[in-house]
């Protein structure tokens, strides 16, 4: 039987060539499925940071009186690196390549998140 979290992660990676690495993983970076395997150390890092934001943007937009942020997006000149809240207590965080768009993901990535969310 296919591993569904895996099977999130792959499809969204095969239909948008510019997600080199996707991971996903708890608030604290624990992973649960990445790919590819070779960026797991990177993959582990980036994800302990991704929580940290969510969680602490969380706290600052609900001191405010908002609604909690379910999305970072950091831009480098190596690539992006963006970090969805998946459910209270999880995350998606893809790596881009550099100058990969990222509007046209919107659609395909709110369907991971719904896919990665039933299986929680």
């Amino acid at each position: 039987m296919a591993d569904p979290f895996i099977t999130a992660i792959s499809s969204l990676m095969a239909r948008h060539a510019g997600i080199k690495a996707a991971i996903f993983a708890d608030l604290d970076g624990e992973s649960i499925a990445l790919e590819p395997p070779s960026a797991k150390d990177s993959l582990i890092l980036c994800a302990a940071y991704g929580g940290i934001a969510l969680r602490r943007l969380a706290l600052a937009e609900q001191r405010v009186g908002r609604a909690p942020v379910r999305q970072v997006q950091l831009n480098a000149t190596e690539g992006s690196l963006l970090s969805y809240r998946v459910g209270d207590a999880y995350q998606l965080l893809l790596m881009l390549a550099p100058h990969s768009p990222t509007a046209h993901l919107n659609g395909d990535i709110n369907e991971a998140i719904q896919s990665l969310e039933a299986q929680i």
